[in-house]
This record gives structure tokens, sequence and C-alpha cells, in this order.
């Protein structure tokens, strides 16, 4: 989910959907049978809903039981993320709306282009003394806008998360063998066995601490591929004030949906 999860890529993963009844609803949700789960987890997120990762050959007598103990907790959830924009309904965005970037808020600018005009690409112009982002689209279309944005803001990241990342490798004395920007919906970065580093382009929109955390907890994996104590310790080195600053990602995740 847009919280304060950081998944470590593994192999043999397996999935299925399976239902539940919690609280008198029918509950779809995922099944994720990984060798490396030691027990049961959960994990709720805006696009894939309810995901319980378990051993292998895990009872389903032992799940059932898992989920009933957290119902609520789940309920919760599940209610929570309700409220989020549909991911297959992309987010429109009008003149005016306030779009933010590195942790600030601006007001959105929509420049259309005449209609004799010959037909040109869209382009995002950025007035950080004005608080203004613009948008330059030939016609009002709220597809071509949202792709403007996205286009600008993934450009934007790699440009921000290079120049973080550099830094903390040097610092740390570490480096990813390739690092890539995407657009996962349900973590802000990962950490492969092979050292390759995925960060999701909508941090782009949080503080600059808070993206520093997530390269620094995302460089940590290079050296504890886990979430142990050493882990912890590495990130916490680097990053003495990471609880505040995943609080900040736990409580502000809505304002970074896309």
């Amino acid at each position: 989910m847009f919280a304060d999860f950081f998944s470590s890529k593994t192999s043999g993963v397996r999935e299925r959907t399976d239902f539940a009844v919690l609280g008198g609803k029918l509950v779809e949700f995922v099944v994720r049978e990984n060798p490396a789960a030691r027990g049961i987890t959960l994990n709720v997120s805006h696009s894939r809903g309810l995901v319980a990762t378990v051993p292998p050959r895990c009872a389903p007598g032992a799940l059932t039981a898992f989920l009933l103990a957290k119902e609520k907790w789940i309920l919760n959830k599940l209610d929570y993320y309700a409220s989020f924009p549909n991911p297959k309904q992309p987010k429109e965005f009008f003149e005016g709306d306030a779009v933010r970037f590195l942790g600030a808020v601006y007001r959105l600018k929509i420049d259309v282009a005449p209609a004799h005009a010959p037909a040109r690409r869209a382009k995002v112009f950025f007035d950080e003394n004005e608080g203004v982002v613009t948008v330059r689209v030939a016609a009002r279309s709220p597809r071509a806008i949202r792709i403007a944005l996205e286009k600008w803001y993934r450009s934007q990241a790699e440009r921000v998360f290079a120049a973080r990342l550099r830094f903390f490798a040097d610092d740390m004395g570490l480096r990813a063998a390739r690092v890539f920007v995407r657009g996962q919906r349900t973590v802000w970065g990962t950490c492969s066995s092979k050292n390759n580093l995925s960060l999701n382009w909508r941090l782009v929109l949080a503080p600059l601490s808070v993206i520093d955390y997530v390269i620094v907890h995302e460089l940590a994996h290079l050296r504890e591929l886990n979430h142990s104590k050493a882990f912890w310790s590495i990130v916490a080195r680097y990053c003495p004030d990471f609880k505040e600053r995943r609080k900040w990602l736990k409580e502000n995740e809505r304002s970074l949906a896309f």
C-alpha cells in the first residue's frame, strides 16, 4: 500500500484469489505463498485490497483464524481505501486544482493553444515563485493534461532521485547495480536480490526528507535484504528521525495518489 511498506523482491512466490466472510461481508483477497515467509502477514492497499502473505503449505484454518483475529483492522483499512480515487478511473485535473511537488502545494494552470495554432506537444512549466504549475496542451482534454503532468513528474523524479541517490550512496559506501523509476501502486520502493533498486515516481510529490528516507531504506537493503535489527540500525544511522518520516508517509498517502 501507499504507506510504510517496502518490499524486497523474492522468487518462487505464488498468488491465488480467495474469499472470507468478515463482519458479515464477503471479502475477496489475494493469498501470496512466499517461501521466505515465516508466518502470516497482512497488507491492505489502494490498488490490490487485502493481501495475505503465508508460508508454503499454510493450513486454510490457520489463515481463516488469523483473518478473523484481525477482522476489525482489515475492515477499517478497506473502508479507508474505499474513499480513494479508483485506480481504474484516473484522476482528472482542472484549472485551479492544487497539485503537489516536493511536499509543497501549487496551483494548476491550464494553457490551451488557440484553435488555429499548429499542433504542438504538451508541456509543463513550473514557477516556484508564483506557486504555479502550468500545463500547456493543444486541447482541454483531461487525458492530455494528466499524461503531461505524469510525464513531468516522472522526469522530475528521475532528476531528484539521481541526486539524492548519489549523495547517500557515497555517504553509505553502497552502490546499486541498476536504479529504476517506476509507477508501482503498492510500494514506494523495492530492492532485489540482484541489487537493483526501484523507486516510485509519485514520491516526488512528497517532501525531500521523506524521499531521502525511502532512498536510505532501499540502499540499506543492499547490505541487509530484510527488516532485521541490523537493517533498521543502518537506516537510523543515516536517517535518525526515520520514524517521523515513515509516519508522514502513513498519514499522507492519500495526498500522493495520482
